[in-house]
């Protein structure tokens, strides 16, 4: 309708996927929304997906996935596993972050923690990260899988 040219067409956002590097062991893993020369940009993510593998070193690992602003502060989100969700020593787990849908959808899988978190909007320069408690020298991060949809930024 030539009367309504007013009205953008919903935008579904472009759908990426995001494989970065594996962290060192004993590090947290961490991702930047860019600045350049994507600048303009918010991403909107859709799920995480991490193996970590603990060391022989005896302590529960509990972990949390937070976003950080430019000036590395804590934002707003932080999705905080259940208190009774924790990790034990040398053990391998797969960690799913699950954005607005219903867990109990989800087959049980054995060595997989599902976790959900609510919708996560994050602008250039604020960072996607893992915050584990009891983290270990020997532990490791590693086939870190980020989905997200990217949106330019109205100017």
């Amino acid at each position: 309708m030539a009367g309504n040219a007013s009205f953008a067409p919903l935008e579904i956002g472009n759908v990426v996927h995001l494989q970065p590097a594996n962290p060192a062991a004993g590090a947290d893993f961490s991702v930047t929304v860019p600045t350049t020369p994507d600048a303009g940009f918010l991403w909107v993510l859709d799920f995480v997906r991490l193996v970590f593998v603990t060391s022989a070193t005896v302590s529960n690992r509990a972990m949390v996935l937070q976003t950080r602003n430019a000036t590395n502060t804590l934002d707003l989100f932080m999705v905080n596993t259940l208190a009774a969700t924790v990790q034990a020593a040398s053990t391998t787990n797969t960690w799913k972050f699950y954005r607005n849908l219903p867990l109990r959808e989800y087959p049980a899988e054995n060595n997989s923690i599902k976790v959900w978190m609510p919708e996560i909007v994050m602008l250039p320069g604020e960072r996607l990260k893992t915050t584990i408690t009891n983290l270990q020298v020997g532990d490791q991060i590693s086939n870190v899988f980020v989905c997200y949809r990217e949106f330019r930024v109205p100017a």
